[in-house]
């Protein structure tokens, strides 16, 4: 059995980037003899396992042949006889496929370290096709490298142009998808990851709503508030739209619902300062606020993020109050239902104006 250090902390070490995330790639082993080994196994799919110190990942070494269009119709095979250049061969990018031994001596059969001086992105072999995922897994490498100006090489980029032609993306789940394009929106430059999908003609197909303009502007949103970008991304489009492309990519309900309140509520929440008492208190009940706290102060945040007003502490202040402000028992005796709704309402506009005349 022996382990060799592979994939994205290998091509980040030799960028000089600190990797995130060591995996391990394993030749000459077994699922036994790995849970002998006090390796736990996770992987459901492949034989994938934490170490029992690290809890780093370590895969055993496989092939895989095509069966079928869906991303699941795979034959594998990981016997200890596969080789370390058999499993690097079904990988996706040249630059992928390099490892580094215990010793530190690195091991590169596609020559990946001159395509990472060339600033290229190069498919391994023809088998790059039979997994459309890849697609986007360029472009987000074109985002994610961007401080390094990658470029996908001709005979790659053609390859993927035909791969769209033929309709190759539409094999993709929505689920897939969407985990690719939040990898995007944590880059640096999560634009660039739009624009070549852009570049490639996928956009119709993945997402026609984004068709009618590019949001560059996501770049200067911080990389870590991917909340923020997300609805920065959507922000132009049409309430119809925002729906349709939810629903296209199965966002879950909440921060499709994130979405939609701030491209509704965004303008209003922007004008407090010539707002009402009664303008702030319909704000916060047309955001849930009172029952959905936790998204009230996501969709505040994220308001002052994108237009730049430092209104996100007086609004989380005026929530506060609103909030505390209830009823006495001898203001409810003898009201229910809406009734007692809308004196509540009324009594925290009345709060409000106090507090905002102080």
């Amino acid at each position: 059995m022996k382990a060799y250090l592979v994939g994205g902390a290998v091509r980040d070490k030799l960028l000089g980037i600190e990797p995130k995330e060591r995996d391990f790639v394993v030749i000459g082993s077994s699922i036994d003899e790995m849970i002998k080994e006090n390796f736990t196994k996770v992987g459901r799919t492949f034989p994938v396992f934490l170490h029992p110190r690290t809890k780093e990942e370590y895969a055993l070494a496989r092939t895989e042949k095509k069966t079928g269009k869906r991303h699941t119709d795979f034959v594998c095979d990981f016997s200890p006889s596969v080789t370390l250049e058999e499993d690097l061969f079904r990988r996706d990018l040249t630059i992928n496929a390099i490892v580094i031994d215990d010793f530190g001596k690195i091991i590169d059969p596609f020559h990946g370290q001159k395509d990472l001086a060339a600033r290229q992105l190069r498919h391994i072999s023809e088998a790059f096709c039979e997994d459309p995922l890849r697609i986007l897994r360029v472009a987000r490498f074109l985002a994610q490298l961007s401080e390094f100006d990658f470029s996908v090489h001709p005979e790659t980029h053609k390859m993927i142009k035909t791969m769209v032609e033929d309709k190759a993306l539409l094999e993709i789940s929505g689920e897939r998808i969407l985990l690719e394009m939040e990898k995007a929106l944590n880059s640096k430059k999560p634009s660039v990851f739009f624009s070549y999908l852009d570049e490639v003609d996928a956009t119709n197909t993945l997402w026609p709503e984004l068709n009618r303009k590019l949001n560059k502007s996501l770049d200067s949103i911080d990389k870590n508030n991917t909340d923020a970008r997300f609805c920065a991304l959507l922000d132009f489009l049409e309430i119809n739209d925002i729906e349709c492309f939810c629903q296209r990519l199965n966002i879950p309900n909440k921060k499709r619902e994130l979405a939609l309140l701030v491209k509704s509520e965004k303008g209003a929440w922007g004008n407090l300062g010539n707002g009402s008492a009664a303008d702030i208190i319909n704000l916060l009940y047309r955001a849930d606020a009172f029952r959905k706290s936790d998204r009230f102060l996501r969709f505040n945040n994220i308001c002052s993020e994108l237009t730049g007003k430092k209104f996100a502490d007086r609004w989380n202040q005026l929530y506060e109050e609103a909030r505390q402000t209830k009823l006495a028992n001898l203001e409810t005796k003898g009201i229910e239902g809406s009734e007692l709704g809308a004196r509540l309402k009324a009594k925290r506009i009345e709060k409000i104006q106090i507090k905002n005349e102080s």
